[in-house]
């Protein structure tokens, strides 16, 4: 099971953010790359992609507050 966090480089001023989006459903099949999710970090968006191919299974749901380091999603190998 690979983990899908929010990377923690993208906190400067701020200690929290918000999940805008998701790209796909719980159970999609993703590929490395894939554009899973997208953060709202101080007005600006940052995309979170899937580090691995496998299964997404989401641990947040959208306008849930995340910080750095936060699981968002896992992705389970086939």
């Amino acid at each position: 099971m690979i983990e899908v966090k929010i990377p923690e480089d993208l906190w400067t001023d701020t200690t929290e953010g918000a999940l805008t989006n998701w790209y796909f459903e719980s159970g999609d099949r993703v590929a490395p790359g894939d554009l899973v999710a997208d953060i709202m970090v101080a007005k600006a968006v940052f995309e979170i992609e899937a580090p691995a191919a496998g299964i997404l299974r989401r641990c947040v749901q959208v306008d849930d507050v995340v910080k750095g380091g936060d699981l968002v999603a896992t992705i389970v190998a086939e």
